[in-house]
């Protein structure tokens, strides 16, 4: 799930796919590096594939969910 987003079913949107960086920079998913003890190592995991269209869903809910960043609806 590093380069193919999991997929929505039912209208809804695809999840994010996982990224690993080390200082910033992107690595490939499967790496084996030394680091130091000051690096920085980020692991972003994939996001579900949502269930259904979102805008059918309540406008009050969405909103919620576009608040908290958790949908790219833009309009309700």
């Amino acid at each position: 799930r590093r380069r193919i987003a999991p997929r929505g079913i039912a209208g809804g949107e695809d999840g994010a796919t996982g990224e690993n960086r080390i200082d910033g920079e992107s690595v490939p998913a499967k790496t084996t590096r030394e680091v130091a003890a000051d690096t920085t190592v980020t692991v972003r995991t994939p996001g579900g594939g949502g269930h259904g269209d979102p805008t059918e869903r309540d406008p009050a809910l969405v909103e919620r969910d576009r608040a908290d960043e958790k949908t790219g609806i833009d309009e309700p």
